[in-house]
């Protein structure tokens, strides 16, 4: 007797159908997450592996916002120990925005947890942007100017882009409209 075997057609259409399932799934999974940020009092984004929280608040309401704060977090941890995730305090970066002077008032420099204790950054990585707690983006722009110096470096623009010509002119128009 001939052991039986089942051959299953891939078609990108099912990859594509499972896909969304996928990602419908997870957002079923994790809306429970954004509602108690939400409950908390805060504003919530959701990236793939990120959740960010954010509040408004005066300079003068700094220890209220950081007990709110440090009460939201705990919840989030409870939620995701809850649901098999662990947290990892380790990563999270605090950061106040706002003018110079307003941020001479704020005296909070950490955040403390039952697992970390978060210092505040001046600087921090928001999907690629680097955000300052001026708001000005110059870290941004310059980490943008370093990267297309060391691509002029690298390659000459006639090699990386031989339509457009070899001028370091050209070149530096390129990474103007970048930034």
């Amino acid at each position: 007797m001939t052991p039986f075997t089942a051959t299953f057609l891939r078609t990108p259409v099912d990859q594509a159908a499972a896909v969304v399932r996928v990602c419908i799934l997870f957002l079923l999974y994790t809306a429970e997450l954004l509602d108690i940020v939400v409950e908390c009092g805060f504003i919530v984004h959701a990236y793939a592996d990120d959740t960010q929280v954010y509040v408004s608040t005066q300079s003068t309401e700094e220890s209220s916002a950081m007990e709110r704060l440090t009460s939201c977090i705990v919840k989030i941890r409870d939620w995701m120990a809850t649901n098999r995730l662990k947290m990892n305090e380790d990563k999270a970066q605090v950061i106040w925005l706002s003018t110079r002077y307003q941020l001479c008032k704020v005296t909070a420099q950490t955040l403390t947890l039952s697992n970390a204790t978060v210092q505040f950054s001046t600087v921090v990585n928001d999907l690629g942007v680097l955000i300052d707690s001026e708001l000005t983006m110059a870290n941004h722009v310059a980490a943008l100017s370093r990267s297309c110096f060391f691509q002029h470096e690298a390659a000459p623009v006639s090699q990386t882009f031989p339509d457009v010509g070899g001028d370091a002119h050209t070149h530096s128009g390129f990474c103007q409209q970048l930034t």
